[in-house]
């Protein structure tokens, strides 16, 4: 009986055996350490078993026993032989990788998916960019951080959807040539809001008349940079003036 097995170029000091042949469960732990064993031997070596017996003590039952257990599971085939053309008996062959096993795949185990927790909508940062025209599929980073700074100096006072659209209506009235932006709408947002509870809210009966130049609500615009609020000049910040 012969050796065959894939070529290696270690093997003069290493043995090689494919995993799939030690990981094969259908062979007994002895058979395994017989199939190490010959396979460690150089290509031309002839099995013998009466060799085998004398190297570990084993009685000849046991070794063919364990040569049987080798051929059942593939790794020794009896093979033709043929000598100038002509049929000249069987050989048996050693191979380090059985003919007739069944690689058992492992279970791919795949991992979960962490579901992220559905980011719940900011509807101030929405009514912003409703009311300032403002694509959110088109933002920048610098864009979305102008936008984020607005929301939260408009949420620390208090802010709400409702409001910001209500900002924004006044604001345009206000200032009609101007392009609406967040930061302008955060900053202006205390005199737009006054403009809009005194508009909501009933006026109270008495013997005074709204300020004409900032009607009513105590704000103006700076005379000398239209973009900064500052207390009506007119009415000393009261809002209004005697009859």
């Amino acid at each position: 009986m012969t050796i065959r097995r894939a070529p290696s170029e270690v093997r003069t000091t290493f043995t090689i055996i494919p995993n799939v042949t030690i990981n094969d469960d259908r062979l007994s732990w002895e058979a395994i350490g017989l199939l190490t064993f010959l396979l460690s031997k150089p290509d031309n070596w002839i099995i013998s078993p009466a060799h085998l017996m004398k190297q570990r003590g084993a009685g000849r039952h046991r070794i063919y026993k364990v040569l049987n257990e080798l051929e059942e599971a593939g790794y020794i085939r009896s093979e033709k032989v043929r000598d100038e053309g002509k049929f000249a008996g069987f050989d048996r062959v050693l191979y380090d990788v059985s003919n007739n096993l069944t690689v058992k795949e492992e279970p791919v185990v795949v991992p979960e998916r962490v579901k992220s927790k559905e980011r719940k909508p900011d509807l101030l940062f929405e009514s912003i960019i409703e009311v300032c025209h403002i694509d959110a599929t088109r933002l920048t980073p610098s864009a979305r951080g102008s936008i984020n700074r607005a929301v939260k100096e408009l949420r620390e006072v208090g802010a709400d959807p409702e409001m910001v659209l209500k900002a924004a209506d006044e604001y345009r009235q206000r200032y009609a040539t101007l392009t609406l932006t967040p930061p302008a709408l955060a900053k202006h947002f205390p005199a737009l809001m006054v403009v809009q509870k005194n508009t909501v809210a009933p006026k109270p009966k008495s013997k005074v008349n709204d300020c004409n130049t900032c009607r009513g609500t105590g704000w103006c615009d700076d005379p000398d940079d239209y973009t900064v609020v500052v207390r009506c000049v007119e009415c000393q910040g009261v809002g209004s003036t005697p009859i």
